[in-house]
């Protein structure tokens, strides 16, 4: 049986020793799909709830100027997400929490691209928290490249370390109460699913783009376990395995298993995302969802609108607070500049995510390609 720990770990110097050790080490990411066929494109895109037909409708992705189908931009998190370290290095039985997401995306994935990563813990930051108490900054880049040596994206999440009892202490999550929506309510989240507006093979030109145009909005919600499992279909978990697999996984990891002080059944982290007991360890009021889920989200609302000729070439991602499993995210979006960079006609779209209770969980903006006349 794995050893395991109770979940509740401080940071200690042997930590921030081993940490300091790994920074600028590359390791090779594992896959939990390296090679972007149909089937698995497919699947990324309803891990996100996104059925542009980019991604799905072979015939329509041809006629394109891709000229195949193409995968969702966050589609190179599949080639890594078998990784561990994409929730930290260095830091068994430290809470981990997602922090901000930036990626870069210098070209498409498409079909027949088979994808490899290189990990690179950064930089490692001890800093106070005011939820956590001591805590520590944890930079790491995940360098994806294709079978020709090219490099479609580059990925920089922020994660913060915190210990889980100064982070129940502090309180600051409590008094969740589950929201019950009326009729009229989930006929309204019906409403704006419908009224999600696609610009796909119409272009949209930067000449006609004006500073403050609205971009529309996509709607994530209310948030259900079934939508988590489903991104870890499409996407890829890090920590979630079946059996005898999870057995020697916690074996070779025990760092990882959290033991069940009722059953004493050992766990994976990712069980506080959808096992509100877990949640509430871990200092948040319910479960909730996967902070990468919404930087996908925010992508969702910028491709909607830049259509089939635009491109996000950039994405920042800040998570401000727990998003809640039955809660409801409206992602909207401006725009607020424009300009011509290197050559290349750019517009900026700073987004937001708010769900119903009007509380804001993310911020972030994007960079987005557009043709010119």
């Amino acid at each position: 049986m794995a050893t395991g720990h109770s979940g509740d770990g401080k940071i200690t110097p042997e930590m921030m020793a081993t940490a300091r050790d790994r920074l600028n080490k590359p390791i090779k990411g594992k896959a939990w799909t390296a090679l972007a066929s149909q089937d698995t494109i497919r699947h990324a895109a309803m891990a996100v709830g996104d059925d542009n037909p980019l991604y799905i409708d072979r015939d329509y992705a041809e006629k394109s100027h891709f000229g195949s189908l193409v995968a969702p931009p966050m589609f190179p998190y599949a080639a890594t997400s078998a990784s561990a370290a994409t929730g930290g290095m260095g830091f068994p039985g430290i809470f981990t929490l997602h922090a901000e997401d930036v990626w870069e995306f210098p070209k498409p994935v498409k079909e027949g691209d088979l994808l490899d990563t290189t990990i690179t813990l950064t930089g490692v930051e001890e800093r106070d928290s005011k939820w956590g108490g001591r805590a520590v900054h944890q930079h790491t880049e995940f360098k994806f490249t294709n079978q020709r040596g090219e490099v479609p994206a580059i990925y920089t999440p922020l994660y913060v370390r915190t210990d889980r009892g100064a982070a129940r202490a502090n309180k600051k999550y409590d008094g969740f109460v589950p929201y019950k929506y009326t009729d009229d309510e989930l006929a309204q989240i019906s409403a704006g699913y419908a009224a999600e507006q696609r610009r796909g093979n119409l272009p949209r030109y930067w000449d006609d783009v004006q500073v403050g145009d609205d971009a529309g909005h996509v709607v994530k919600g209310p948030l259900t376990v079934t939508d988590m499992i489903v991104w870890w279909m499409g996407m890829g978990a890090p920590y979630l395995f079946a059996f005898g697999i999870r057995e020697k996984r916690l074996k070779e990891r025990p760092g990882l298993a959290i033991i069940d002080p009722e059953t004493n059944i050992r766990h994976t982290p990712e069980i506080a995302h959808f096992d509100e007991k877990y949640a509430l360890r871990s200092g948040v009021g319910a479960a909730y969802d996967i902070g990468r889920q919404r930087t996908a989200w925010f992508l969702h609302l910028c491709t909607n609108w830049a259509g089939d000729d635009g491109w996000v070439t950039s994405i920042r991602a800040r998570f401000e607070r727990p998003n809640y499993v039955g809660d409801t995210t409206w992602c909207t979006g401006k725009v607020t500049e424009k300009k011509i960079e290197n050559g290349e006609p750019m517009v900026k779209v700073e987004m937001v995510a708010k769900t119903q209770r009007d509380v804001v969980h993310a911020t972030g903006y994007a960079w987005i390609r557009l043709p010119r006349k």
